[in-house]
C-alpha cells in the first residue's frame, strides 16, 4: 500500500455541527424577513399552531436581553418575534379536539402591516 492509497481511505472529519446559540439566532434573524415567515406560515401551518412552538417563540424572548441582543444582525427580528408573541398572546385559543391554537391564520397579515410599519421606521432613522 502506497501513501496515496492510504489518504483516499482515511476519511475526511465532518464540520462540527452547530451550537444551540447558533441555530437560535439564525432562527431569530430569520424572523426579520416577513416574506419568508408568511411562507413558512403559509405551507407548515401545522407547526406554527402547536403550543409547543408557541412556548419556543415566547422561550426566544432572552434574545432582546443584552448580551444576546448584541449578537442579533437585523435587530428588526427582535420586534417580530415580539409582535409574533403578542399576536399568539391574544389571539391563539387551544382546541382540545385537534390538539392546535386555532386563530393563528391572520398572523401573515398582522405582520404584513405592522412589519411595513416598522421598516418605514427604521428608515427614517437611518435617514436622519
Amino acid at each position: 500500500m502506497n501513501a496515496s492509497e492510504d489518504t483516499e481511505r482515511t476519511p475526511t472529519p465532518s464540520p462540527p455541527l452547530p451550537t444551540r446559540f447558533e441555530i437560535e439566532l439564525e432562527f431569530v434573524q430569520s424572523l426579520s424577513n416577513i416574506q419568508y415567515i408568511t411562507y413558512l406560515i403559509t405551507n407548515q401551518s401545522k407547526q406554527w399552531k402547536s403550543v409547543t412552538f408557541k412556548n419556543y417563540l415566547k422561550y426566544l424572548e432572552y434574545w432582546c436581553d443584552p448580551p444576546y441582543a448584541n449578537c442579533v444582525v437585523y435587530p428588526n427580528s427582535l420586534y417580530i418575534l415580539k409582535l409574533m408573541n403578542d399576536f399568539y398572546e391574544k389571539n391563539a385559543k387551544y382546541n382540545e379536539e385537534t390538539g392546535y391554537l386555532e386563530n393563528i391564520d391572520e398572523l401573515p397579515v398582522f405582520l404584513q402591516l405592522h412589519g411595513s410599519q416598522l421598516m418605514n421606521e427604521m428608515v427614517n432613522r437611518w435617514q436622519n
